[in-house]
């Protein structure tokens, strides 16, 4: 399946469901709770920051503990860094919750980011409904052409059988996509760039 509802699945059976947040699983080698561990969490939760739309990362690494000094004992912590330990790290796994200020494809470029960053030895898998629109729309682009194909070489094949001719089919295919074709273009440009979408009644999605 793909990534996100992988990431879900985890979310919901690990860390017992996720937020509205953008969730983001690091998945580390060995375990997360040392001090080079919490360093990693530290510096791929400012990567994160950055990205642009990206108004805020939430993770146990936070900036007022000096990770460097840690001996990876977790009851030398704060109480509530405890807890925020607890609900966020199991075994080798780190749950990350990232805060955003955009929506619809913007929010979909800030997923694509986040699985851009490069883990140096760490797994970074991204959850939530922008990362499952990225997976269907990766899925869709990927199975366009292949399908495409199987359409016209299955449709050749028959109709070459029905008429007995290498010619007459070609024919055939050629006037049904020049009548096909118009008319995904008068879709696109009602439903996808908004023409005569005030007449209807709707807004361009």
């Amino acid at each position: 399946s793909a990534e996100a509802r992988q990431v879900v699945d985890r979310l919901n059976t690990e860390f017992g469901g996720s937020s509205d947040t953008t969730p983001v699983l690091l998945t580390f080698d060995a375990n997360p709770l040392t001090a080079k561990g919490a360093q990693q969490v530290q510096a791929l939760a400012a990567e994160m920051a950055a990205i642009p739309g990206v108004s805020g990362v939430d993770s146990f690494a936070v900036k007022e503990v000096p990770w460097s000094l840690w001996n990876g004992n977790v009851t030398s912590l704060p109480q509530p860094l405890q807890m925020g330990i607890e609900r966020t790290v199991k075994g080798n796994q780190v749950l990350v919750q990232v805060h955003t200020t955009v929506e619809g494809d913007d929010l979909e470029q800030v997923a694509r980011d986040l699985r851009a960053i490069p883990g140096n030895g760490v797994r970074i898998e991204v959850g939530g409904q922008a990362a499952a629109a990225v997976d269907t729309v990766d899925g869709v682009k990927a199975g366009v052409v292949p399908a495409a194909l199987f359409v016209a070489i299955g449709a050749y094949i028959i109709l070459l059988f029905t008429f007995g001719s290498v010619f007459l089919p070609l024919k055939a295919m050629f006037m049904s996509l020049l009548s096909i074709a118009p008319s995904l273009g008068v879709v696109v440009l009602v439903f996808q760039n908004g023409w005569l979408g005030s007449l209807f009644g709707f807004e361009a999605t």
